[in-house]
């Protein structure tokens, strides 16, 4: 799932949403968590991903090296 072209496309794509819809990086966070679980990221969630956002370097875009993360969880991938 991480090395797949497609869900490359789909991390740039929601990296993209998210930065657009959402002003901060907070709501940006809570919102890509109700698009992709249907629920809000619990307070460790949040500070896990303000961390990582947070962090320099890489030649991908923080945020969507984040969304591909999301994108990638056994709780996305998973049906219930």
């Amino acid at each position: 799932m991480l090395n797949s072209p497609f869900m490359i496309a789909r991390a740039k794509a929601l990296g993209a949403r998210l930065q657009s819809e959402e002003k901060d990086d907070p709501a940006r966070i809570a919102r890509a968590y109700n698009l992709l679980y249907g629920r809000p990221p619990t307070k460790e969630e949040t500070e896990i991903g303000l961390t990582f956002l947070a962090e320099k370097g890489g030649k991908i875009p923080r945020f969507q090296q984040y969304a591909q993360v999301l994108l990638s969880a056994h709780e996305f991938i998973q049906v219930r």
